[in-house]
């Protein structure tokens, strides 16, 4: 009995530490931001994939908070590639990508702000040029040669 409790215990000791082993390769590939290590890695996890799976949509989740959308896309993609089927990476990546089409939308319509202003400041610049020649000709008007003797 006491060889069987102590094997069982080895097993589950060398399961917790394989186990451990892969979370910080799978952490490693996620500060590399290798995603294509990171898919290998879900394909060798085995029985353990679901909780490598919310590992890195937790990340995925992080990046996005931190605005690094793309990268955060591409961790969400990973997980999809490794299982279609994962409900929460099916969220995230919809999220992901509205999240993205309204950065692009807000750049755009900064671009058009922008624009904008810049044919406002040319017509003001204009103005303000035909406002000095105009001024400048009724200057010659008042001291006119038939103003001299």
């Amino acid at each position: 009995m006491k060889k069987i409790s102590s094997i069982f215990l080895l097993s589950v000791i060398s399961a917790f530490s394989v186990f451990a082993q892969d979370f910080s390769e799978l952490d490693s590939a996620l500060k590399a931001e290798d995603s294509s290590r990171v898919l290998s890695i879900l394909e060798n996890a085995g029985s353990h994939s679901d909780e490598f799976e919310q590992r890195v949509l937790d990340a995925a989740a992080e990046l996005v908070m931190k605005g690094n959308v793309d990268l955060a896309a591409d961790y969400t993609e990973t997980v999809l590639l490794f299982d279609m089927d994962n409900k929460k990476a099916q969220e995230l990546y919809t999220a992901i990508e509205k999240a993205r089409k309204d950065k692009i939308k807000e750049q755009q319509e900064a671009a058009v702000v922008a624009e904008k202003k810049k044919v406002e400041e040319k017509a003001r610049r204009l103005q303000e040029y035909k406002f000095s020649v105009a001024e400048y000709y009724r200057s010659l008007k008042k001291v006119s040669y038939r103003n001299f003797p």
